[in-house]
């Protein structure tokens, strides 16, 4: 039978301080690897919301030319989609490991159908502006 050893009050002391110190170490590396994976996602939250307002921003444009028929507020259409899609891309290579990838490829894939038909409505525009 292994018998241990007594000891005294100083070595337990230690030992126990040693214990409470190597488990505030381990806090300490869990938490910090919490907050940065919690930075990460905070900083992909607020790419969204800038891609969130950037896509209004296309909106008010599309229907400044549908209602109005001005050029200017078709190039800032274009303008606008053009800034969303880089904002995509960007948003798109900070979370390859989280759930929302997906979702992202979808909404570049309907990002740039819609810059086609804006690109279509874009020469119609011209073409009837041409005849006229």
């Amino acid at each position: 039978m292994l018998k241990i050893p007594s000891l005294n009050l100083r070595s337990k002391i230690l030992i126990t301080l040693g214990c409470y110190i190597f488990g505030i170490l381990a806090i300490f590396v869990v938490s910090q690897e919490d907050l940065y994976i919690a930075k990460e996602k905070l900083e992909v939250v607020e790419l969204a919301y800038s891609l969130n307002s950037i896509i209004l921003e296309v909106r008010r444009y599309e229907k400044n030319f549908l209602l109005y028929g001005t050029e200017e507020a078709l190039q800032e259409n274009i303008r606008q989609l053009v800034l969303a899609l880089e904002t995509v891309d960007i948003i798109s290579e900070r979370v390859e490991k989280f759930k929302v990838n997906p979702m992202l490829v979808s909404l570049k894939k309907h990002s740039l159908a819609y810059q086609k038909g804006m690109e279509q409505l874009r020469e119609q525009f011209n073409s009837n502006k041409a005849v006229a």
